[in-house]
């Protein structure tokens, strides 16, 4: 196998005959160099070729390449920021940090690097950097807004804009003034009738409500009889 920036050839598993040899070249990539060969977990140094001479049992053969720097590259998805971002090149064996922001309202859902999620973390440190990288920082709502309002002729609490976890809930209230009445209640634009309360619960998405009023209306009828 190979590592690091190069390539070994013959790669994978090779069948040799009982007795036979077979030679392994090492290759660096462009703007790498070969730092060692492992033969059986031993270290033989940085040699370019290795020949297994009269081979009479099973061997395992690794290159271990280094480049002089090695890019990571970084991205956020929508709901928040990672720093640096885009690709940064970081020298041989050097470390680098990652700060993971959400912006107001979200949260982290999972950080992934090189594709694996490591959870929903603030930051993240590249060790002893051998290899180039790839860090993505992915964001969801935690907060949402439920805007109220009234027409003329009665209030509704809480009004305006609010802010609510995810999950969460929130009841509304709905008070007619004097000689005026509920005549309904909008929800996300659609009538739910003439309720004097409201409760968004497990609340997951943004909402609107919308309090209608009208005014009573009196009939007064008025006759004369002969006198």
């Amino acid at each position: 196998s190979a590592a690091g920036g190069g390539t070994i050839t013959p790669s994978g598993e090779t069948t040799v005959t009982r007795g036979q040899s077979v030679t392994f070249t090492m290759t660096p990539d462009s703007g790498a160099r070969l730092l060692s060969v492992l033969v059986d977990g031993r270290n033989i140094g940085a040699r370019t070729s290795y020949t297994f001479t009269n081979v009479r049992a099973a061997h395992t053969i690794q290159a271990v390449f280094y480049k002089s720097t090695y890019s990571i590259t970084a991205s956020a998805g929508a709901g928040g920021s990672i720093s640096p971002s885009g690709a940064t090149n970081i020298a041989y064996n050097g470390n680098v940090t990652y700060r993971i922001t959400p912006n107001a309202g979200y949260a982290v859902s999972q950080v992934l690097v090189d594709g694996q999620n490591i959870g929903a973390v603030g930051s993240y440190t590249f060790r002893s950097i051998r290899d180039d990288h790839t860090i993505q920082a992915l964001f969801e709502r935690n907060s949402f807004n439920i805007a109220a309002s009234s027409s003329e002729g009665g209030s509704i609490s809480p009004t305006g804009t609010r802010a609510v976890a995810k999950n969460g809930s929130m009841t509304y209230r709905i008070t007619p003034n004097t000689g005026w009445k509920i005549k309904s209640v909008l929800v996300d634009g659609q009538s739910i009738g003439a309720v004097s309360s409201y409760t968004f619960s497990h609340i997951t998405e943004d909402h609107t409500i919308s309090a209608q009023f009208e005014r009573y209306a009196y009939t007064i009828s008025a006759s004369a009889g002969q006198g």
